[in-house]
């Protein structure tokens, strides 16, 4: 099992080592009047703070957990947030698999209807789910109402690893600013890719849930 340190943790250990040792080391070489001693605490202070710079560095770089994986459906899922588009095959198919207590629908104003219906077939009431209509142009406007729903699903209780946002359907749009919330938020994502269409609906068996970002499991 690997210990992560918090990086308060990491600074407070360097200055740590640098007050406790390296002045001190550095204070005895001076009265020792031993230049060679001080030059050589100094250097190794220069070669271990620089280790310590590049480390941060590296980690700083360090990106999402990226996937991209066929396992989004081993993942059960309390709350779910989707973008949705023209088809709704693939959120009945994520909902299936899934089974969220809680449901985010991002529409327009031309897939609103098509949203509430679906609800209404599966008998969701209002209480476990919040529909946001959003401009379709508006990737900012689409980022607060994906807030919107982020903060609704935390007050019912759902912690980050409980939920996972859907950018399969919707627009370009929509899912670059779905997305990019999800990401800042650490909040799992998803993409229901179909292999074979028949009159406008997912062949069953021929859907792969890829699992974009996988912060739960980083």
């Amino acid at each position: 099992m690997t210990v992560q340190i918090p990086g308060f943790m990491q600074i407070g250990w360097v200055k740590g080592l640098i007050t406790l040792v390296f002045i001190q080391a550095i204070i005895n070489a001076i009265f020792t009047f031993n230049p060679s001693i001080l030059l050589a605490v100094l250097l190794a202070e220069a070669a271990i703070l620089a280790a310590v710079y590049v480390a941060l560095r590296i980690k700083g770089r360090q990106k999402a957990p990226m996937r991209g994986e066929n396992t989004a459906f081993q993942h059960r899922r309390k709350g779910l947030i989707f973008t949705v588009g023209g088809q709704d095959e693939t959120v009945r198919i994520s909902l299936a698999q899934q089974k969220p207590e809680l449901i985010g629908f991002i529409c327009t104003d031309k897939t609103k209807d098509r949203g509430y219906q679906l609800l209404k077939e599966l008998g969701i009431d209002a209480e476990h789910y919040k529909l946001e209509e959003v401009d379709p142009l508006s990737i900012h406007e689409i980022r607060i109402k994906v807030e919107l729903i982020l903060e609704w699903m935390a007050r019912k209780g759902l912690q980050k690893e409980d939920i996972a946002v859907d950018i399969t359907g919707g627009t370009k749009t929509m899912t670059i600013g779905a997305f990019s919330v999800s990401e800042e938020n650490e909040i799992d994502s998803q993409y229901i890719f179909c292999r074979e269409y028949l009159n406008n609906k997912c062949v069953n068996g021929t859907q792969v849930a890829l699992l974009i970002s996988d912060f739960e499991h980083k």
